[in-house]
């Protein structure tokens, strides 16, 4: 799914220039889903990369209350797993999905984050089915 050899262009990004290019949740059954932000950044002139951040949302209404008195069902429970609940919830899967080169001077950034998502699925990363912001959706 991810290729683990475009993490090497993380290294040429910056962390506070990353765009949300559409966000949303995603679903490929019924134990397999979350929350996906997939976003974009020119880290030099043409030249664009794609990240996702994911995370389960499996215990996005889970209490503490709800974790002392037992109350999960088994999906929740191993996606506790030995760790805090706080832990769980806030974990994140963050991979470099995309990469593109020789982007023409002026394209729009919309235009952009399009054929990045669009390699991205190609690349069989989730899609997003359930959109609730970023660039490609206006």
């Amino acid at each position: 799914m991810y290729n683990d050899g475009l993490e090497s262009f993380r290294e040429k990004t910056q962390k506070e220039k990353w765009v949300v290019a559409i966000e949303g949740y995603w679903r490929e059954g019924m134990y397999h889903n979350g929350y996906i932000s997939y976003y974009i950044q020119e880290y030099a002139p043409g030249s664009w990369a794609m990240k996702t951040v994911s995370r389960n949302t499996m215990l996005d209404d889970v209490t503490e209350e709800d974790v002392e008195e037992g109350r999960l069902n088994d999906d929740q429970a191993q996606a506790l797993w030995d760790r805090t609940l706080e832990e769980a919830q806030n974990d994140r899967c963050d991979d470099i999905v995309a990469v593109t080169l020789g982007v023409p001077e002026g394209m729009p950034i919309k235009e952009v984050a399009e054929k990045l998502y669009a390699a991205a699925m190609r690349a069989e990363c989730p899609h997003v089915t359930e959109v609730n912001g970023g660039l490609m959706m206006s």
